[in-house]
C-alpha cells in the first residue's frame, strides 16, 4: 500500500488544474471532442509516489457531468 501526502505543492498543483478545468472552455465535450481528458496535461496533476489525478468536467447535449467527487455520494438505486 502507498501513502497519498498531499503537502503544499501538491494543492498548489491540484487548484492550477481545478482552475483550467473549472472554465467552461475547458470542459471536455462529449461527444464531440477531439481529445481524451487523461492525454491533456491541463487536466492531470501527479502526485508524488505514483498518483496521477484527472479532473475535467464533462459537457454533453443534455447536461454538464461534474467529477464524481462533486456528487458527494452516489445516488440511490431503484430497487426492483
Amino acid at each position: 500500500m502507498r501513502a497519498l501526502i498531499i503537502g503544499p505543492d501538491e494543492k498548489a498543483s491540484i487548484a492550477k488544474v481545478v482552475a483550467y478545468a473549472e472554465q467552461p472552455e475547458n470542459w471536455y465535450n462529449f461527444p464531440g471532442s477531439n481529445f481524451i481528458p487523461g492525454e491533456n496535461p491541463e487536466y492531470i496533476a501527479h502526485i508524488p509516489m505514483g498518483y496521477r489525478c484527472c479532473f475535467t468536467f464533462t459537457k454533453e447535449k443534455r447536461w454538464t457531468l461534474p467529477p464524481l467527487n462533486r456528487f458527494g455520494r452516489w445516488p440511490a438505486l431503484p430497487q426492483h
